[in-house]
C-alpha cells in the first residue's frame, strides 16, 4: 500500500492478500461455459493457466477530499494498492473547470488482455469525505486471440454521497478467436454524482476482422444503497442495495446470432449517468433529446431512456467505427457535464 496523501478515515482497507484472491477467483458467468467446453481453461502445457506470473492484476484506489480550505478542497488518492500489469498514473490535475478533480490513468504493462488474463479494477470515490475524480485508460484494450481459457476483466467502482466519479475508458478491441468477459459494477450512494461509459469495437476493423471473436461476454450492473453510506450497505450483503442498472448480453459470432442488431456496426457503446435527484434527471433528459443531430457523425445512431427510480439516464450509441462512437460519447458526456457540473468535458489526452 502506498499512501500519497494523509487524509484521516474509518473506512476499511482491503489487503493485497484479499485482492489477489479476488482477482484470481473471478466467477465464469454459467452463459460463457458453453463456448468453452471447446476452449479448456487450462490443461494445455504450453498455456499459462490462471495464477502464473504476469496473469493476476488488480488495482484498488481510494478517492477522498482533503477538506483543506487552503488547497481548494482537492481530491486526492488516499491509499492505492497495485499489482503489475496494472498500473494507476500519477494524479494530474489539467481541467481548468474542475482544477480539484483529478485525473486517474488506469494502465497496463500487459498491453491487452490475454488467455486465462484476470484483471479486478477497484475505485472508491468519497466515501469518507465528499471527492470527485475522472477516470480513463491509457489506450485502447485489445483482446488476444486464444487457444486455451478466456480473459476475465472485472470493474467496480464507488461514489459516496455528494461526491462525483467519472469512468471514460477508452474501447476494447476483440481480435480473432478471442473469448472474454467484461464485467463492471457502479455502486452509486444517493446524492452523488456517477457519470460512466464503454465501448466495444467490432474487431480490428482495418484488418478486416467483423465479429470474429470467439464469444464476448459483458455485464454492467449500477446499484444504489440503501443506506447513506456504501460501507453500510456493504456489510448487509446484496439485501443493502436496490439495481438501478442490469445489462447482460453474449456475443457468439459463430453461433449464427443477430449479434442483438450489431452486426452492421463497427462499434458500439452505453453511458450511463446517475443523478442527486429526481429533478437533475428530468433536466438532463430533456438537454440531451435537444441535441441537434449536427452534433454527432454521419453513422451514429443513438437513443435515450431513464433509469428506474428517475435516478438517471441511459444512452446507447452505434457507431461504423470506434472513434465515431469515441466522438458521439463525448459529446453527450459534455452534455451531461455541463448540465450537473456546469464544467465542459476536459480532453482527454493519451500517451
Amino acid at each position: 500500500m502506498t499512501p500519497q496523501t494523509k487524509v484521516e478515515s474509518n473506512i476499511s482497507t482491503p489487503t493485497f492478500v484479499s485482492l489477489y484472491d479476488a482477482a484470481a477467483t473471478l466467477p465464469i458467468p454459467p452463459r460463457i461455459t458453453k463456448e468453452l467446453r471447446s476452449h479448456p481453461v487450462s490443461g494445455d502445457h504450453r498455456a499459462l493457466p490462471v495464477g502464473s506470473p504476469g496473469k493476476v492484476g488488480f488495482l484498488y484506489a481510494r478517492v477522498d477530499s482533503t477538506g483543506d480550505k487552503h488547497a481548494g478542497h482537492r481530491s486526492v488518492v488516499a491509499e492505492k494498492i497495485v499489482k503489475a500489469p496494472l498500473a494507476l498514473m500519477r494524479p494530474l490535475y489539467t481541467d481548468p473547470h474542475q482544477p480539484g478533480t483529478p485525473l486517474l490513468y488506469v494502465m497496463t504493462t500487459g498491453a491487452g488482455l490475454a488467455h486465462n488474463d484476470r484483471h479486478l479494477v477497484d475505485i472508491r470515490v468519497g466515501e469518507a469525505k465528499p471527492a470527485s475524480a475522472l477516470i480513463t485508460t491509457q489506450a485502447a484494450t485489445p483482446i488476444y486471440r486464444m487457444d486455451v481459457g478466456l480473459a476475465i476483466q472485472h470493474v467496480n467502482l464507488t461514489v459516496g454521497p455528494g461526491s462525483t466519479l467519472e469512468y471514460m475508458p477508452d474501447h476494447v478491441i476483440p481480435y480473432e478467436g478471442s473469448r472474454a468477459h467484461l464485467s463492471m459494477r457502479v455502486t452509486a450512494a444517493r446524492g452523488g454524482c456517477a457519470i460512466v461509459s464503454d465501448c466495444i469495437a467490432a474487431g480490428r476493423l482495418g484488418r478486416g476482422e467483423w465479429h470474429r471473436y470467439d464469444a464476448l461476454s459483458m455485464e454492467t450492473r449500477i446499484d444504489q444503497p440503501r443506506a447513506d453510506h456504501p460501507h453500510d450497505c456493504r456489510r448487509l450483503g446484496e439485501s443493502g442495495y436496490r439495481p438501478l442498472v442490469i445489462d447482460r448480453g453474449l456475443l457468439r459470432p459463430h453461433s449464427g446470432s443477430r449479434l442483438l442488431g450489431m452486426r452492421n456496426y463497427g462499434a458500439w457503446s452505453n453511458v450511463w449517468i446517475v443523478v442527486p435527484s429526481p429533478q437533475a434527471t428530468q433536466a438532463l433528459l430533456d438537454v440531451l433529446r435537444r441535441l441537434p443531430n449536427s452534433d454527432f457523425p454521419a453513422s451514429v445512431r443513438w437513443a435515450t431512456s431513464t433509469l428506474p427510480y428517475e435516478s438517471g439516464v441511459w444512452v446507447r450509441i452505434f457507431a461504423a467505427t470506434a472513434d465515431e462512437a469515441r466522438i458521439a460519447r463525448d459529446r453527450l458526456w459534455t452534455a451531461a457535464r455541463e448540465t450537473l457540473l456546469s464544467a465542459p468535458a476536459p480532453r482527454l489526452r493519451k500517451y
